[in-house]
Parts: structure tokens; sequence; C-alpha cells
């Protein structure tokens, strides 16, 4: 069993990740002394990969028939994933029994590819369903199927559908 650090709820880390995460976007995490929190540039190096939560006061909007399903022991994330060269983003929600899915996001910044592929395998979203939280890694999210129609009730607006796509 891995040693997970769960302070940027729903996302998990690895303990050997923790030093290689930051919050980034546009909510900064500030330490005591009133600096901003980055991943330390040792650990980046030594895990080859920056894991960035992306913090925001935006709600992250998406059509639900653009997200994908991955359901494990009873626990399930709606999702949509992209990398562009060494850059991977994940829109993550895991689904609540009862209430709304909010869309939250993680990236990683690899190396090289060996380096994203770790850190997939050590960033998990923690669901919480009735036996307990169940954590699933980014890895495990492969490339899933379809999230079925309303499993996904966030918000989204006219511009997300799928017929609405800009050029």
């Amino acid at each position: 069993m891995q040693d997970l650090i769960c302070e940027h709820v729903p996302f998990c880390v690895a303990r050997e990740y923790v030093a290689a995460s930051e919050i980034s976007g546009g909510l900064i995490q500030i330490d005591p002394d009133g600096r901003a929190v980055v991943a330390s540039p040792v650990a980046v190096e030594a895990t080859g990969v920056r894991v960035q939560f992306v913090g925001n006061d935006n709600l992250t909007t998406i059509d639900p028939a653009r997200l994908k399903q991955t359901c494990i022991d009873g626990a399930c994330v709606v999702f949509r994933s992209s990398c562009i060269n060494l850059v991977c983003t994940w829109h993550i929600g895991p689904l609540i029994p009862d209430g709304p899915t909010y869309l939250q996001e993680v990236r990683l910044v690899g190396s090289d590819a060996r380096s994203i592929a770790r850190g997939m395998e050590n960033v998990f979203i923690s669901v919480h369903v009735e036996a307990g939280n169940r954590k699933i890694s980014l890895a495990q999210l492969g490339t899933s199927a379809p999230a079925p129609a309303g499993t996904y009730t966030g918000p989204y607006t006219t511009e997300d559908r799928i017929g609405r796509r800009r050029p």
C-alpha cells in the first residue's frame, strides 16, 4: 500500500511526489512568511515531473457528452484528458451519489514520457463510496468509455456543446 498524501482533495499524491507538486493557476498557495509555495526544483528533477493542482475561482465546465468514465471497485470518476508534448492535463470529478460533480484540474509537466507515465501512477483521485474512500490513479483512467448520460450533473454552457466547437 502506497503512502498517499491527500492535501488537495480530491487529489492525492504518493509521498515522494509531494515536494514536486504545487498549486498553480489563478489561486496561489502562500506560506506563513508570505512566499508562494512552489514545487521544489530538486524534487521535480528527481521525479522528472512537476505536479500542478490548477486552482482558480472559475468552475470548469464541459459538455457531459465529451467526458469519459472509469469505475474501479464501485468508485467512479468522470474526466477528460489531453497531452501535448510533455504536458498532460486531466479535468476530473469523482461521481458523488448525492450531488453534483464539479471538475477539477491536475496537470503533469514532465521531462520525458517515462516520467509522465510514472507521475500518472503516483497521482490519485479519492472517491468516497459507501465502503470507504477508494483511490484511482491517473494511470488507471486510461482511455475509458464515454460517461453514460446523466452521470455528470455539473455546470456547462451552450458553448461547451460538442456541436458548437470553435474552428
